[in-house]
């Protein structure tokens, strides 16, 4: 009875916690917002308080909604074309928010231009954040977990800049999720995942090695079908553009406006000052190296909570683009790993996530974001944590001890 006590205890202090950083993250986004509606009375413009569209990113998802339901699907890959649009939306001059994503995606948002850009803003954001909280809901049994990770650093990010964050950790997190009970439905989750290819290269790799066969006919059913789908919806053209605006898209990841806001290995070597071969070299080897870690502890095939994570954590070791906002797949990741250690009363492993909880929220806001992309090493001391929760580490030092005895 007295662990128990303990143990739940020490769940509302962690509530406590982040309940402030949830009230502190939401205070400052809910008065900007309002702050943006309370204004529109006395203008024209859907502007937030700088000036920037409300919702930011999401602009580019309901004009581009707007743009394929009026018949000219194609055109969303073209920078005047879609800012001409967003434009107009918006009421004034603002700054071009380009589409780069495939016509797969462009599927799946496709209805929201049926409302007016405010309420679907809102319609987008709610729906998506309530996908994010049903999957943190089911892999941590306790009613009061889900809302602590509504404080996840990325979800404030997410809402204010309107993106699709929720959305990946609800695909990814319940795809895995699925895996045991109802492999082919977990697939079919997880192959959906094709929305943003650049999260999604481990996936394959990882339902192969670990003799998840049903689950990866289920994600190849998943991912063909949708393409297939928006091929017949869309045209053989708006597939042709996409191929062609890949170049524009890639070139965005060498920007240096965007490095501090991406938590890749190649972005941080590029803040570093490595040049762009050396900052490619560098990924290439994280790449490879998290690729072969992945297949390890996927072969051992070790608990659900242990694969899961190390899959979601290896993604953005792996990929040369991510920004900020892909951050919230690691949401499911913190859950499995924070109940395990809850579960198991181990309160240094607890101390430990959350530290690396606070680091990716830190991150946004240091000075030195400029000159040094922490979000690496963060990753890093994940994937080391992880292996050492499998065993697999000790194994290894077994392993090397006995060999050199």
């Amino acid at each position: 009875m007295r662990g128990f006590t303990e143990k739940r205890a020490s769940l509302y202090l962690y509530v406590l916690f982040f309940g402030f950083l949830l009230l502190s993250g939401y205070g400052s986004l809910i008065m900007g917002f309002y702050w943006t509606v309370s204004e529109l009375g006395t203008r024209p413009e859907l502007t937030d308080t700088t000036g920037q569209p409300a919702g930011r990113d999401f602009v580019a998802f309901w004009a581009a909604s707007y743009m394929a339901r009026t018949g000219n699907p194609a055109a969303i890959y073209s920078l005047p074309q879609i800012h001409r649009v967003e434009e107009k939306i918006i009421g004034t001059s603002t700054s071009p928010y380009a589409w780069n994503y495939p016509p797969v995606f462009l599927l799946m948002i496709l209805p929201l231009s049926l409302l007016p850009y405010l309420a679907s803003l809102i319609f987008w954001l709610l729906t998506t954040l309530m996908g994010y909280f049903l999957t943190i809901r089911s892999i941590v049994p306790n009613r009061l977990a889900p809302w602590i990770f509504l404080g996840f650093p990325v979800v404030t990010t997410n809402f204010f800049y309107g993106q699709n964050g929720f959305l990946s950790a609800t695909l990814m997190g319940s795809g895995l999720l699925l895996l045991d009970r109802y492999p082919f439905t977990g697939g079919l989750l997880l192959g959906l995942m094709n929305y943003k290819p650049q999260l999604a290269t481990l996936i394959p790799i990882a339902l192969a090695v670990g003799g998840c066969w049903r689950a990866l006919g289920g994600a190849v059913v998943a991912a063909v079908g949708a393409a297939l789908a928006s091929l017949l919806v869309f045209g053989s053209g708006t597939w042709m553009a996409f191929w062609h605006n890949l170049s524009f898209a890639s070139g965005l990841m060498d920007k240096s406006i965007y490095w501090s806001k991406m938590p890749t290995v190649f972005a941080a070597c590029r803040l570093a000052g490595a040049s762009f071969p050396v900052a490619v070299a560098f990924q290439g080897a994280s790449t490879l190296g998290i690729s072969a870690v992945v297949c390890w502890v996927w072969r051992c095939r070790p608990p659900l909570a242990m694969k899961a994570s190390i899959l979601t954590v290896g993604i953005f070791l792996a990929t040369l683009y991510a920004f900020e906002c892909d951050l919230a797949v690691l949401g499911p990741a913190f859950a499995w790993l924070g109940w395990e250690e809850y579960s198991n009363g181990r309160l240094h492993g607890q101390v430990f996530l959350i530290c690396c909880w606070l680091g990716i929220d830190f991150a946004k806001f240091f000075p030195w974001r400029t000159v040094f992309q922490v979000n690496p090493l963060i990753l890093l001391a994940l994937v080391l944590f992880i292996l050492s929760r499998t065993g697999l580490l000790e194994k290894v030092k077994f392993t090397y001890g006995t060999a050199r005895a």
